[in-house]
Protein backbone atom coordinates (compact mmCIF):
# COMPACT_ATOMS: atom_id res chain seq x y z
CA UNK A 1 0.00 0.00 0.00
CA UNK A 2 1.40 3.38 -1.00
CA UNK A 3 1.85 6.01 1.71
CA UNK A 4 -1.04 8.26 0.52
CA UNK A 5 -3.46 5.31 0.50
CA UNK A 6 -2.28 4.20 3.94
CA UNK A 7 -2.69 7.73 5.30
CA UNK A 8 -6.23 7.97 3.93
CA UNK A 9 -7.24 4.60 5.41
CA UNK A 10 -5.77 5.53 8.83
CA UNK A 11 -7.56 8.89 8.73
CA UNK A 12 -10.92 7.21 8.13
CA UNK A 13 -10.58 4.60 10.87
CA UNK A 14 -9.24 7.15 13.34
CA UNK A 15 -12.70 8.73 13.30
CA UNK A 16 -14.09 5.50 14.80
CA UNK A 17 -17.11 5.41 12.49
CA UNK A 18 -16.90 1.65 12.11
CA UNK A 19 -17.52 0.90 15.80
CA UNK A 20 -21.31 1.29 15.53
CA UNK A 21 -21.75 1.11 11.76
CA UNK A 22 -23.20 -2.40 11.68
CA UNK A 23 -25.79 -1.62 14.32
CA UNK A 24 -26.49 2.09 13.88
CA UNK A 25 -28.95 1.81 11.00
CA UNK A 26 -30.90 -0.76 9.02
CA UNK A 27 -28.35 -1.03 6.21
CA UNK A 28 -25.64 -1.89 8.72
CA UNK A 29 -27.87 -4.45 10.42
CA UNK A 30 -28.65 -6.02 7.04
CA UNK A 31 -24.95 -6.27 6.16
CA UNK A 32 -24.13 -7.78 9.56
CA UNK A 33 -26.95 -10.31 9.65
CA UNK A 34 -26.35 -11.48 6.11
CA UNK A 35 -22.56 -11.67 6.52
CA UNK A 36 -22.90 -13.72 9.71
CA UNK A 37 -25.44 -16.01 8.05
CA UNK A 38 -23.18 -16.64 5.06
CA UNK A 39 -20.07 -17.23 7.18
CA UNK A 40 -21.82 -19.61 9.58
CA UNK A 41 -22.77 -21.85 6.67
CA UNK A 42 -19.16 -22.89 6.15
CA UNK A 43 -17.32 -22.48 9.44
CA UNK A 44 -15.72 -25.66 10.79
CA UNK A 45 -17.42 -27.43 13.73
CA UNK A 46 -16.90 -26.65 17.41
CA UNK A 47 -14.79 -25.43 19.07
CA UNK A 48 -14.47 -23.04 16.13
CA UNK A 49 -18.19 -22.31 16.48
CA UNK A 50 -20.20 -21.98 19.67
CA UNK A 51 -23.97 -21.66 20.17
CA UNK A 52 -24.94 -18.08 19.33
CA UNK A 53 -22.06 -17.32 17.00
CA UNK A 54 -18.30 -17.40 16.58
CA UNK A 55 -16.10 -18.22 19.57
CA UNK A 56 -12.39 -17.94 20.32
CA UNK A 57 -11.83 -14.86 18.18
CA UNK A 58 -8.53 -13.10 18.86
CA UNK A 59 -7.60 -9.80 17.24
CA UNK A 60 -4.56 -7.56 16.95
CA UNK A 61 -3.32 -4.91 14.57
CA UNK A 62 -1.20 -6.16 11.69
CA UNK A 63 -0.50 -6.12 7.98
CA UNK A 64 -2.69 -8.51 5.97
CA UNK A 65 0.16 -8.88 3.48
CA UNK A 66 2.58 -10.12 6.15
CA UNK A 67 0.81 -11.97 8.95
CA UNK A 68 2.72 -12.85 12.12
CA UNK A 69 1.01 -16.25 12.31
CA UNK A 70 2.41 -19.72 11.78
CA UNK A 71 1.72 -21.79 8.69
CA UNK A 72 -1.55 -23.76 8.87
CA UNK A 73 -2.39 -22.31 12.29
CA UNK A 74 -6.01 -21.24 11.72
CA UNK A 75 -9.19 -23.28 11.23
CA UNK A 76 -10.75 -20.38 9.31
CA UNK A 77 -9.80 -16.85 8.30
CA UNK A 78 -12.03 -13.77 8.08
CA UNK A 79 -10.89 -11.12 5.59
CA UNK A 80 -13.65 -8.60 6.12
CA UNK A 81 -11.80 -5.48 5.11
CA UNK A 82 -8.18 -5.63 3.94
CA UNK A 83 -8.87 -6.63 0.34
CA UNK A 84 -10.86 -3.51 -0.46
CA UNK A 85 -8.24 -1.20 1.02
CA UNK A 86 -5.47 -2.48 -1.26
CA UNK A 87 -5.42 -0.66 -4.56
CA UNK A 88 -2.84 -2.80 -6.36
CA UNK A 89 -3.66 -6.32 -7.48
CA UNK A 90 -0.22 -7.51 -6.39
CA UNK A 91 -0.94 -6.38 -2.83
CA UNK A 92 -4.35 -8.08 -2.83
CA UNK A 93 -2.86 -11.33 -4.09
CA UNK A 94 -0.13 -11.08 -1.46
CA UNK A 95 -2.73 -10.68 1.30
CA UNK A 96 -4.74 -13.59 -0.06
CA UNK A 97 -1.63 -15.74 -0.23
CA UNK A 98 -0.95 -14.96 3.43
CA UNK A 99 -4.46 -16.12 4.30
CA UNK A 100 -3.82 -19.27 2.24
CA UNK A 101 -0.60 -19.84 4.18
CA UNK A 102 -2.07 -19.59 7.68
CA UNK A 103 -5.32 -21.50 7.13
CA UNK A 104 -5.22 -25.27 7.44
CA UNK A 105 -5.70 -27.30 4.22
CA UNK A 106 -9.43 -27.67 3.62
CA UNK A 107 -10.18 -24.61 5.74
CA UNK A 108 -12.32 -21.69 4.60
CA UNK A 109 -11.28 -18.10 4.11
CA UNK A 110 -14.10 -15.57 3.96
CA UNK A 111 -13.28 -12.58 1.79
CA UNK A 112 -15.42 -9.45 1.68
CA UNK A 113 -15.26 -7.05 -1.25
CA UNK A 114 -17.10 -3.92 -2.31
CA UNK A 115 -19.02 -4.11 -5.56
CA UNK A 116 -17.71 -2.10 -8.51
CA UNK A 117 -21.14 -0.47 -8.80
CA UNK A 118 -21.62 0.44 -5.13
CA UNK A 119 -20.50 4.08 -5.58
CA UNK A 120 -23.12 4.62 -8.29
CA UNK A 121 -25.96 2.66 -6.69
CA UNK A 122 -25.33 3.51 -3.03
CA UNK A 123 -23.54 6.84 -3.20
CA UNK A 124 -25.25 8.35 -6.23
CA UNK A 125 -28.65 6.70 -6.65
CA UNK A 126 -29.52 6.18 -2.98
CA UNK A 127 -27.56 8.79 -1.01
CA UNK A 128 -27.41 11.47 -3.75
CA UNK A 129 -23.92 12.55 -2.73
CA UNK A 130 -23.73 14.61 -5.93
CA UNK A 131 -26.08 17.18 -4.34
CA UNK A 132 -23.30 18.25 -2.00
CA UNK A 133 -20.44 17.35 -4.32
CA UNK A 134 -21.23 17.69 -8.05
CA UNK A 135 -17.89 16.07 -8.93
CA UNK A 136 -19.13 12.77 -7.51
CA UNK A 137 -20.86 11.88 -10.78
CA UNK A 138 -17.57 12.07 -12.69
CA UNK A 139 -15.89 10.13 -9.89
CA UNK A 140 -18.43 7.32 -10.27
CA UNK A 141 -17.46 6.86 -13.91
CA UNK A 142 -13.76 6.69 -13.00
CA UNK A 143 -14.41 4.14 -10.26
CA UNK A 144 -16.28 1.90 -12.68
CA UNK A 145 -13.34 2.12 -15.08
CA UNK A 146 -10.44 1.72 -12.63
CA UNK A 147 -11.96 0.19 -9.50
CA UNK A 148 -10.39 2.74 -7.16
CA UNK A 149 -12.55 5.13 -5.12
CA UNK A 150 -10.38 7.88 -3.61
CA UNK A 151 -11.44 9.76 -0.48
CA UNK A 152 -13.77 12.67 -1.24
CA UNK A 153 -12.38 14.64 1.70
CA UNK A 154 -10.02 14.16 4.66
CA UNK A 155 -11.32 11.24 6.69
CA UNK A 156 -13.63 9.96 3.95
CA UNK A 157 -13.91 6.27 3.13
CA UNK A 158 -11.67 5.01 0.35
CA UNK A 159 -11.68 1.58 -1.26
CA UNK A 160 -11.02 -0.68 -4.20
CA UNK A 161 -14.25 -1.93 -5.80
CA UNK A 162 -14.34 -5.39 -7.38
CA UNK A 163 -16.20 -6.96 -10.23
CA UNK A 164 -17.43 -10.44 -9.20
CA UNK A 165 -15.44 -12.24 -11.88
CA UNK A 166 -12.33 -10.30 -10.97
CA UNK A 167 -12.65 -11.35 -7.32
CA UNK A 168 -12.90 -15.00 -8.40
CA UNK A 169 -9.79 -14.64 -10.54
CA UNK A 170 -7.78 -13.11 -7.70
CA UNK A 171 -8.81 -15.84 -5.29
CA UNK A 172 -7.85 -18.53 -7.76
CA UNK A 173 -4.62 -16.69 -8.50
CA UNK A 174 -3.76 -16.98 -4.81
CA UNK A 175 -4.30 -20.75 -4.88
CA UNK A 176 -7.85 -21.02 -3.53
CA UNK A 177 -10.83 -22.96 -4.73
CA UNK A 178 -13.89 -20.68 -4.75
CA UNK A 179 -16.63 -22.58 -2.95
CA UNK A 180 -19.13 -19.72 -3.03
CA UNK A 181 -19.47 -16.10 -4.06
CA UNK A 182 -22.61 -14.20 -3.12
CA UNK A 183 -24.10 -10.75 -3.00
CA UNK A 184 -24.56 -9.88 0.66
CA UNK A 185 -27.42 -7.36 0.60
CA UNK A 186 -28.83 -7.72 -2.89
CA UNK A 187 -31.06 -4.77 -3.81
CA UNK A 188 -32.56 -4.38 -0.33
CA UNK A 189 -30.04 -1.79 0.91
CA UNK A 190 -31.46 0.66 -1.65
CA UNK A 191 -34.91 0.68 -0.05
CA UNK A 192 -35.84 4.08 1.34
CA UNK A 193 -38.05 2.47 3.99
CA UNK A 194 -35.54 -0.17 5.11
CA UNK A 195 -35.60 1.07 8.72
CA UNK A 196 -39.37 0.65 8.84
CA UNK A 197 -39.07 -2.88 7.50
CA UNK A 198 -36.47 -3.71 10.15
CA UNK A 199 -39.07 -2.85 12.79
CA UNK A 200 -41.51 -5.45 11.41
CA UNK A 201 -40.67 -9.13 11.83
CA UNK A 202 -42.52 -10.11 8.65
CA UNK A 203 -41.15 -7.25 6.56
CA UNK A 204 -37.59 -7.97 7.70
CA UNK A 205 -37.93 -11.66 6.87
CA UNK A 206 -39.09 -10.66 3.38
CA UNK A 207 -35.99 -8.47 3.03
CA UNK A 208 -33.70 -11.33 4.07
CA UNK A 209 -35.50 -13.83 1.85
CA UNK A 210 -35.08 -11.53 -1.15
CA UNK A 211 -31.35 -11.27 -0.47
CA UNK A 212 -31.08 -15.06 -0.14
CA UNK A 213 -33.10 -15.73 -3.29
CA UNK A 214 -30.91 -13.52 -5.48
CA UNK A 215 -27.51 -13.97 -3.79
CA UNK A 216 -26.02 -16.23 -6.50
CA UNK A 217 -27.83 -14.98 -9.61
CA UNK A 218 -24.88 -14.15 -11.90
CA UNK A 219 -26.57 -11.14 -13.48
CA UNK A 220 -27.32 -9.64 -10.04
CA UNK A 221 -24.10 -10.30 -8.12
CA UNK A 222 -22.84 -6.73 -8.51
CA UNK A 223 -26.14 -5.14 -7.48
CA UNK A 224 -25.51 -5.37 -3.74
CA UNK A 225 -22.98 -3.13 -2.02
CA UNK A 226 -20.85 -6.05 -0.80
CA UNK A 227 -19.64 -9.37 -2.16
CA UNK A 228 -18.63 -12.20 0.15
CA UNK A 229 -16.56 -15.10 -1.14
CA UNK A 230 -15.98 -18.41 0.60
CA UNK A 231 -12.55 -19.54 -0.54
CA UNK A 232 -11.03 -22.87 0.44
CA UNK A 233 -7.40 -23.92 0.59
CA UNK A 234 -7.45 -27.28 -1.21
CA UNK A 235 -6.76 -30.31 0.93
CA UNK A 236 -3.22 -31.57 0.40
CA UNK A 237 -1.92 -28.19 -0.75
Amino acid sequence: MDAPDRTAVYAYYALDRERERLSADARGVLEFERSAEIILRSLPPAPAVAEGGIARVRTRVGDARDLDLADESADAVLMLGPIYHLRRRADRIRALREAWRVVRPGGPVFVAAISRWAPRLDGELRARIYEGDPAFRDLTVRVERTGWMPPLFDGAFTAYCHRPGQLRQELRGAGFDVADLVSVEGAAYLLADLAERLASKLDWEVVLDAARATERVPELLGLGAHLLATAVRPAGS
